[in-house]
């Protein structure tokens, strides 16, 4: 629970397109924002039981408003002003450190030379915080929200004087006293030259990481557009051979006829010189008809699943730019249903397309596939949705770390039943998902077992293959999921079988060649 809480506070303000380094700066402002506003209500805390008289009113309000502005903080970020967000955690907490040790002098009946370092040390602490949120990606927002922890710290004594509470005011002379903040300055540099090396650093290591993914992306994209190329050659050669096989059946099988009707009726050899002739332009004919046919329908499958959804596209645009202000509620119900249907037509044109690009790829591609970073990877993919829902995930390779198959295929086929699992746990009780692998003889056997709300095999078991089934209808879905499954597994020469209980589980297996 304390986990959950904690992630949710950090994360307030994350949108999915947010780079990975903005996620990261909106993360440490949530979080020094919450921890500093906790301290905030501590200190009043404090305050209020050790000095409740009139004359920490100031101070007590001054505190709680701080705090107030602290917690205020991650609804800013929440509501997108992240920059506003940002110098409000740089400044916040030097202005109330500087507070706490005016507010500490003017209270305390006894002030020690250490109540003048205590605090200096606490405001050069702050200056890790503009470091951690900002970065080095803008110098003058950097150094401007380093201003308050280096002004309060170089000039923490003269904030004092207007209230008589500087050091030589208070009966302490000494003549070197200024050399303490030179001193107090020199480390203050050194404090933000190391920092400041240690950003740079983390920040040249993680745009050469992001450099590395985006190259082996690209790599990945070049990859799989050859791939598809070479499937496409490969389904045209096969498909031309076909033909001239047909072609060579028709004509050989016309020519026997020609030679049993030649041999048995001599007399008549001229009218069966004509009707050979009949029949090869019929067979040519048929031929010609069944390669046009084959032609539309492919053309037509192309047309759905591709041409039109760039219509579709263009109808949700001109949908988007109706202006609502002007529409009757009816009108607006109307407009709704529109931007509905044509949402879920552009989802059929986009399962059509993945459809057919299953069916009509002959060739896949075997490759050595590493089982730990392909687990990795999905897990990545679900984990925001594997942590807010407290679901447990267990793995089991029997010490096989290598399988040779199609990555793309295997990578789709356990991101559907890891889905599914997530999709269709259960609310009654914790949520777990278990994946086994086995390596039988001349075969892979992996097993998704998960304790969600499962599927009545009875009532169902005859649909479970097919596209566009749906077994629960209060869980969100289109029913694809194991339609897709069946398909990339035969893909692989594999095959899926379900065992399944009403909740209580759902075990789905994966066989393909080893």
């Amino acid at each position: 629970m304390l986990a959950k809480f904690w992630n949710n506070i950090s994360n307030a303000g994350i949108e999915l397109e947010h780079s990975q380094s903005a996620s990261r700066y909106i993360i440490l402002t949530n979080r020094f924002a919450f921890i500093s506003g906790l301290i905030s209500f501590l200190v009043l805390a404090l305050l209020y039981w050790s000095a409740a008289d009139q004359e920490v009113k100031t101070a007590w309000l001054f505190i709680l408003f701080t705090g107030i502005v602290f917690f205020l903080v991650l609804f800013i970020n929440k509501y997108g002003q992240h920059e506003l967000a940002k110098w409000l955690i740089c400044w916040l907490p030097a202005i109330l450190v500087i507070f706490l040790s005016i507010s500490d002098k003017s209270l305390s009946k006894h002030i020690s030379i250490q109540d003048f370092f205590s605090y200096r040390f606490f405001l050069m602490a702050t200056v890790i915080i503009p470091l951690m949120v900002f970065g080095t990606s803008n110098p003058l927002k950097l150094i401007f929200n380093l201003l308050p922890s280096f002004i309060g710290t170089v000039f923490f004594d003269y904030f004092h004087r207007p209230f008589g509470l500087a050091f030589n005011q208070l009966g302490y002379n000494d003549p070197n006293f200024y050399i303490l903040d030179i001193m107090i300055a020199l480390a203050y540099f050194g404090l933000v030259g190391f920092l400041l090396n240690q950003v740079v650093i983390s920040e040249k290591f993680e745009q050469k990481m992001n450099e590395q993914q985006q190259a082996l992306q690209e790599k990945n994209r070049e990859l799989v557009h050859m791939n598809s190329f070479i499937n496409e050659q490969n389904y045209e050669m096969n498909a031309q051979a076909d033909r001239l096989t047909e072609s060579r059946d028709a004509l050989l099988k016309a020519s026997q006829i020609i030679e049993n009707q030649k041999q048995q009726l001599i007399n008549q050899n001229k009218t069966l010189e004509k009707q050979v002739v009949d029949k090869t332009k019929d067979l040519s004919r048929v031929n010609e008809e069944l390669i046009i046919i084959n032609s539309e329908l492919r053309q037509f499958s192309h047309t759905l699943s591709h041409n039109l959804r760039s219509p579709v596209s263009t109808f949700q645009g001109l949908l988007n730019l109706i202006d609502r202000k002007n529409l009757s509620q009816a009108n607006l119900e109307l407009l709704d249903y529109l931007h509905d249907t044509v949402r879920k037509m552009h989802e059929v044109f986009s399962d059509m397309n993945e459809m057919l690009e299953l069916r009509n790829t002959l060739y896949q591609s075997i490759e050595e596939v590493d089982l730990q970073k392909l687990i990795d990877e999905l897990y990545n993919i679900f984990y925001a949705e594997m942590q807010g829902n407290n679901i447990s995930f267990k793995y089991d390779f029997n010490g096989q770390k290598v399988l040779k198959t199609n990555e793309r295929r295997l990578n789709g086929i356990l991101f559907h039943l890891i889905s599914n699992s997530i999709k269709f746990r259960s609310e009654c009780r914790p949520p777990e998902i278990n994946i086994s692998l086995r390596k039988m003889d001349g075969y892979y056997s992996i097993v998704i077992r998960d304790n969600g709300v499962g599927i009545d095999l009875e009532k169902y078991g005859h649909k479970l293959f097919y596209p566009y089934q749906r077994f629960h209808s209060y869980k969100c879905g289109k029913g694809l999921g194991l339609y897709l499954v069946k398909l990339q597994t035969e893909s692989l020469g594999g095959k899926v079988m379900v065992r399944s209980q009403p909740d209580r589980f759902t075990e789905v297996e994966v066989q393909f060649l080893s």
